[in-house]
């Protein structure tokens, strides 16, 4: 056999090997994530201007449905809009999303990666606020995307979408915030979050023997090639 032919083979049990060891897969404790089935699992929480009687209200749970101006999704992604509920004569100026969740455990030496993408309008070109910054202004609009213990603590600021590192939060039950508010009396401040997702990355796991085996005899044959 050719020695080209010697590392034809070596080259199939090292991409073997490197399978059998590194595997990344994906961790479904979040429900809907994609949205491929509305807002099913989502709850949230609107605070309007009744137009009625004037007064702020409140409404909290299970209310998606019945607010059809502020929630929106498209594909893998939803949309929380200030909005005029035209039907009643509310100013939804208060729009927020959330569910709770236990993140898995995880092997010991894995680790525990959330991503997304966060998108946000704001009517008087507001950002996202910024805790313990004075500079956010009280009548600012302002979005924010977060992560959030049991108690409602703030674990991580997610508002600028991206890749975040769990890991220290698995097994723990927490929630995924996702919120406009209009402060400018002016609606249609919109936030847009998509491509959630919650992935394991498995650890190195100590190689079987007859892995181990096979991994010596690879190293003991290309030293024979090179010879």
């Amino acid at each position: 056999m050719s020695k080209y032919k010697h590392l034809k083979h070596l080259s199939s049990l090292f991409i073997f090997l490197f399978t059998f060891c590194f595997c990344i897969n994906a961790n479904a404790t979040l429900l809907n994530s994609d949205f491929s089935s509305g807002f099913d699992d989502w709850q949230a929480e609107v605070e309007y201007i009744d137009g009625t009687s004037g007064l702020d209200e409140i409404d909290d749970g299970n209310i998606i449905a019945s607010f059809p101006d502020s929630f929106s999704s498209f594909g893998n992604s939803a949309t929380l809009t200030t909005a005029f509920d035209g039907n009643n004569g509310n100013q939804l100026w208060s729009v927020v999303m959330y569910q709770d969740f236990m993140f898995d455990s995880i092997m010991a030496g894995s680790s525990l990666w959330l991503s997304l993408d966060v998108i946000f309008d704001l009517t008087d070109g507001g950002t996202f606020p910024v805790a313990g910054d004075p500079s956010t202004g009280f009548l600012d609009d302002f979005a924010f995307a977060q992560l959030v213990d049991d108690l409602g603590n703030v674990l991580l600021d997610l508002s600028t979408g991206g890749t975040f590192d769990v890991t220290v939060w698995a097994g723990i039950d927490v929630a995924l915030e996702f919120g406009v508010i209009d402060n400018d009396f002016s609606l249609g401040d919109t936030l847009t979050v998509s491509n959630i997702g919650i992935t394991e990355v498995k650890a190195l796991p100590v190689p079987a023997p007859a892995t181990l085996f096979l991994y010596i005899l690879g190293i003991v044959l290309l030293k024979r090639i090179r010879a």
